[in-house]
């Protein structure tokens, strides 16, 4: 988790040379677990770059595909959908919230509890002065 953290900090930073690193150290942890999982019979490094190539085709028909969209809200609005089909397909009926990762910090978790509730129009009106 930390490395990811080192990650976004060097994007915030538009340091190069670290963002080249932290990439490089993130890459590692992602080498190692599939290395871990492929001795254990579970998957390989392939695996993994073919579901994320067809992930990200599938939900980026804008790109990959003849779907229209107007701005980068409908793309969000459409990735959200496609998402929840294939939680569908899966026959994962948990709620909204049900994967949101436990363990983030307490305002990252709380600001992805927001961002999914306000998907489905759940959203807190602004107080004049909060902004």
């Amino acid at each position: 988790m930390q490395e990811c953290y080192e990650v976004l900090e060097s994007l915030d930073e538009k340091d190069a040379n670290k963002l080249r690193e932290e990439l490089g150290d993130l890459l590692l942890h992602i080498v190692l677990q599939a290395q871990i999982a492929e001795e254990a019979g579970e998957f390989n490094i392939d695996d993994v770059i073919q579901r994320i190539n067809e992930k990200l085709i599938y939900r980026h028909p804008h790109v990959f595909s003849t779907a229209k969209v107007k701005d980068a809200e409908e793309v969000l609005h459409n990735w959200q959908e496609l998402k929840q089909k294939e939680k569908d397909k899966k026959g994962n009926k948990d709620s909204l919230l049900a994967s949101v990762p436990k363990n983030l910090p307490a305002l990252s978790y709380s600001q992805e509890i927001q961002d999914r509730v306000a998907e489905v129009g759940f959203d807190w009106g602004k107080r004049p002065g909060c902004d």
